[in-house]
């Protein structure tokens, strides 16, 4: 086993997770998923694409979930990074490095530049978005599971030590580690650069993996089980326990499984619990 050196000073400044695009079957059964029961915000949509937000994000949106008559995946996973200048010398990093790389006009975003990153997803940085009110006060617009912000992505990559050094290498912190029992193979790495447990986590898989977001209270995982069993999906519910406490699993229309927790382990002080965790598909 390698663990990569701290990089603290990387080529460019990436400060935190940004947004995730799924593609969905059926966007209006995903919408009403997303919205009715989990408690995201809708911030627009039209026929083929839906943007939605947690309720204290101020940013456009942390989810896009555009319609595919293909079987639904993770389109791209979105950082942030601090300034203009920070994505044009990230574009010279990876063109340097033979990194696959290219602007992408991402509505809703500014610059965008889309790479394929050591796990082999690809990957959108950008530096600014459009706004909207944030919804934190708003008690009125709390329900199902009430959101408050994208937390982090787990992703199942196939090469854990190579998606630990790309990423070490960028400026992110590794906060923990598993290995594979009686050897020296990486199993799971957890990764942050805003500060908290993990902005990324890869585990060992082939094609699934995570997003989590945050809420005010644990109670907001029980409440979702009840507007789940409330409204009758037609899918499977249960509670177990997961690393980041108690969960509620179930699946939803857009994507394979979802999983919902009351509690995180944090490395600073929070209020608020972890909520859910979406399977989704790792591949581009």
């Amino acid at each position: 086993m390698s663990l990569p050196p701290l990089v603290l000073h990387p080529a460019f400044n990436i400060t935190r997770i940004s947004h995730v695009v799924l593609t969905c079957r059926d966007l209006d059964a995903s919408c009403r998923f997303y919205c009715d029961v989990l408690g995201l915000v809708l911030t627009e949509r039209d026929s083929d694409v839906a943007y939605l937000r947690g309720l204290e994000e101020a940013c456009h949106h942390s989810l896009v979930l555009r319609k595919s008559a293909h079987a639904p995946v993770c389109q791209a996973i979105g950082f942030r990074v601090l300034t203009e200048a920070d994505l044009d010398i990230a574009q010279e990093y990876f063109a340097r490095r033979n990194i696959q790389n290219r602007w992408q006009d991402a509505p809703c975003q500014g610059r965008t530049l889309r790479l394929i990153d050591g796990s082999g997803s690809l990957i959108e940085l950008c530096t600014t978005m459009g706004t909207q009110p944030r919804l934190m006060q708003r008690f009125d617009k709390f329900h199902g599971g009430s959101p408050q912000r994208l937390d982090h992505v787990q992703v199942a990559a196939a090469d854990i030590q190579a998606a630990c050094d790309f990423y070490a290498a960028l400026g992110f912190r590794l906060t923990e580690y598993t290995a594979k029992d009686g050897t020296d193979e990486l199993w799971g790495v957890w990764l942050q650069r805003k500060g908290n447990p993990h902005d990324i986590v890869f585990s060992k898989g082939a094609v699934r993996g995570f997003i989590t977001s945050r809420t005010q209270c644990p109670k907001c995982a029980i409440l979702f089980m009840h507007v789940m069993s409330r409204r009758a999906w037609d899918v499977p519910a249960d509670w177990s326990e997961a690393r980041a406490g108690t969960a509620s699993a179930t699946r939803c229309s857009s994507i394979s499984a979802i999983q919902m927790a009351t509690g995180s382990s944090c490395s600073t002080p929070t209020i608020k619990q972890s909520i859910r965790k979406i399977l989704l598909s790792a591949g581009t």
